[in-house]
């Protein structure tokens, strides 16, 4: 057994927050300050004199990346290894993944010969983390830009196809971003949980029926809905209640709407009512809306007529929960 070289002085590295840890030429372990074993939840006694890669058993690939790292130190060169994940068993029985940077440096002897690698340790597993979570939300902002647009381009060419000049498409094309806009701030408030059916309705009718005096009601359980169930439901109730201001219980004055909403087996049925103060022909309303709700493929839309106002039941179907 070759001779082993003095253990440098430790004494600075054992008031070191970093955790740091000593190893010989042959890769065992020649000292680890506090921090290290807490980093690692293991006693110095059971590392001091264990060779590295019996106290941590790695995977050969893994392997191979350690060992490269420390040939390079013993070249007498400082080496580094990023993003190492190890999972860390805990006292109680758990196991904790952690993720390090690692820096190796050579330590060397009065005649310039390598003697010892210091390896300094930092944990990173938060700005991996988080730098993880950035991503998934960078990934998440452009999936929702995209269909965004690809809505909106949707909408101004339908929009285009109903309007008789161009004052008219301006006015239903913005009125229709409006309701895009508005459904998007309450998102945005909520931190992107979704809306519930309820919070989807006022978002569209509480501003109107303030500016209006407009006689509606909502009335069903607490639903929570996804982020697209709320978007295609506000878009839906935003032609609904266009339709209603220009011929249905909105057009005059003494008119009512009553909105309720009950679960069905694959998902919710929501009933819209119409009670108008003036007789409603039926396929006076059709339009955009119609083609609208055949863009959305969680949502089913009929309608039916009668003197008194239209009839429409809405059903959703897709990410939705009960409360």
């Amino acid at each position: 057994m070759t001779a082993r070289n003095p253990i440098p002085d430790t004494r600075l590295l054992d008031a070191l927050s970093e955790p740091c840890a000593l190893y010989d030429t042959s890769l065992h372990y020649a000292y680890v300050n506090p921090a290290y074993a807490e980093m690692v939840q293991r006693d110095p006694s059971e590392l001091i004199g264990t060779y590295l890669f019996d106290a941590f058993p790695e995977t050969p690939e893994r392997m191979q990346i350690v060992q490269a790292a420390m040939d390079i130190c013993l070249s007498g060169k400082t080496s580094a290894m990023d993003n190492l994940s190890y999972e860390i068993p805990l006292e109680d029985g758990t196991i904790a993944q952690k993720v390090w940077r690692i820096c190796q440096d050579p330590v060397r002897n009065a005649a310039g010969d390598v003697t010892h690698i210091l390896q300094r340790a930092s944990d990173i597993t938060e700005q991996v983390a988080k730098s993880r979570q950035n991503a998934a939300i960078a990934r998440e902002v452009n999936h929702r830009a995209k269909n965004t647009m690809a809505v909106v381009t949707a909408i101004a060419r339908i929009t285009s196809r109903n309007a008789v000049d161009y004052e008219s498409f301006l006015s239903s094309f913005t009125g229709r971003i409006d309701a895009m806009r508005r459904t998007h701030d309450r998102l945005n408030d909520d931190a992107w949980r979704g809306l519930t059916i309820t919070e989807t309705f006022e978002t569209e009718i509480e501003q109107f029926a303030a500016d209006t005096g407009a006689d509606y009601s909502l009335a069903g359980p607490t639903v929570s809905l996804s982020v697209s169930g709320t978007k295609d439901l506000a878009l839906v109730i935003h032609e609904l209640l266009t339709n209603a201001v220009k011929y249905g219980c909105f057009k005059t004055a003494g008119g009512k709407l009553t909105v309720s909403w009950k679960p069905i087996e694959d998902g919710v049925e929501i009933i819209w009512l119409e009670r108008c103060t003036h007789k409603v022909a039926a396929g006076e309303t059709q339009g955009f809306g119609s083609r609208l709700f055949r863009m959305l493929p969680h949502v089913a839309v009929t309608q039916t007529y009668a003197a008194t106002g239209v009839h429409t039941t809405i059903n959703l179907t897709g990410d939705i929960a009960f409360a």
